[in-house]
């Protein structure tokens, strides 16, 4: 697939017809709906990463469980359609809160889902915890693993 097949579905007559955004979900709230509606924003996808609020403090994510329930629960009220991203292997998380977490997007409606597993990257906390020795990434066997159930 090429740019042009990626985009032309969002573009016509040279207007762009659809925008999709991704952003925390506390950061949704009523009044930026409101602004959003204004615009031809169509899907808005929501970087939950997990649904264990044990996991998002571990890792550090600023929003809890209870923050994507809402945002999701705003974003279908409003009309848009909802995206979830989730990340599997962050500090804390297991294959059975991972599998959970999947099971719980689904409910909250989201009518896609990015699956991510988590990358360390340079100069960042995860990294220091790495290389501690106290955060051990998924291997891309377990990563298929969890992906797959």
């Amino acid at each position: 697939m090429s740019y042009f097949d990626a985009v032309l579905p969002f573009i016509d007559d040279g207007r762009i017809k659809s925008i999709r955004l991704s952003t925390r979900p506390d950061f949704i709230s009523r009044e930026i709906l409101d602004l959003l509606s204004k615009y031809p924003v169509k899907t808005i996808e929501l970087g939950a990463q997990s649904m264990d609020d044990e996991v998002l403090t571990k890792s550090g994510r600023g929003h809890t469980s209870l923050d994507t329930e809402n945002a999701s629960r705003l974003i279908l009220e409003a009309g848009f359609k909802l995206g979830l991203q989730m990340m599997i292997g962050l500090p804390g998380d297991t294959e059975e809160k991972s599998v959970n977490t999947a099971k719980t997007i689904v409910e909250l409606g989201a009518s896609e889902t990015r699956i991510y597993p988590v990358i360390v990257i340079k100069g960042t906390p995860l990294e220091d915890l790495f290389r501690e020795g106290k955060y051990i990434p998924l291997e891309l066997e377990g990563a298929i693993r969890v992906t797959k159930k």
